[in-house]
């Protein structure tokens, strides 16, 4: 079925979105810790 294969890739790519989210989060968090121990 095309369906059920389009729905597992967009599973997959939503997972990807997601992990690429919480990277994105943490990297974000890094740099402004970074920043603060500049600041002080």
């Amino acid at each position: 079925m095309p369906f059920e294969r389009a729905l597992s890739g967009y599973a997959r790519f939503s997972e990807f979105i997601r992990a690429k989210k919480s990277s994105m989060r943490k990297l974000d968090i890094f740099v402004k810790e970074k920043m603060e121990k500049k600041r002080k």
